[in-house]
């Protein structure tokens, strides 16, 4: 008997490129991930007014972008917890581009109605303790990466949290800017 040689057919022209293109992909995308995240820190939480009823305070978060190319930073969203329980949640537009090795701040506010916490302005501690987690959306620099981002397959986010006590009495003697409001501020308003 003679063997004969079967060969294999031709791999089709498709199959090539779909490869060729999946290789490329695995190159381009460790690029996409090679850049750090923005360093976030949380630095006053700061009484900035305060009314029978309800008290505003500001938390400074300090964002650091570690990296040589610019982050284009998009979105803050938090959640501020007194004394365990939630009591405000926000959503901030940061929309700003963070340069290469620069830091910028931002001021996230957060307004507390007393009857939230079951206060009334005779039951109001003298200071809470509080919990601020949020996380910050940003986009990488590429194309490739605004693409991604775009069709929603890499969104990236970076998480950021802060604990402490904050007063709910306004110092006299302190500069903080601690703005008392009375019924005709709250009528203004209206």
């Amino acid at each position: 008997m003679i063997a004969r040689s079967r060969s294999l057919p031709p791999f089709p022209q498709s199959l090539i490129r779909c490869l060729l293109a999946a290789l490329l992909v695995a190159v381009w995308l460790p690029g996409c991930t090679m850049l750090q995240p923005p360093d976030l820190e949380t630095h006053d939480a700061v009484l900035t007014e305060l009314s029978d009823d309800a008290a505003v305070f500001n938390f400074r978060v300090a964002m650091n972008n570690p990296n040589d190319d610019s982050l284009q930073l998009l979105e803050m969203i938090y959640e501020l917890r007194i004394d365990g329980e939630p009591v405000y949640k926000g959503r901030r537009a940061v929309q700003r581009t963070l340069g290469p090795r620069t830091e910028a701040a931002m001021e996230l506010p957060a307004v507390i109605p007393f009857t939230r916490v079951g206060w009334t302005e005779a039951s109001r501690p003298d200071s809470v303790r509080y919990d601020l987690r949020g996380r910050l959306q940003y986009v990488t620099p590429g194309y490739i990466a605004e693409i991604l981002f775009d069709t929603g397959v890499r969104r990236p986010r970076v998480s950021f949290s802060s604990a402490g006590e904050v007063p709910l009495q306004p110092n006299p003697n302190s500069e903080s800017g601690v703005r008392e409001l009375t019924a005709e501020d709250a009528e203004s308003a209206e």
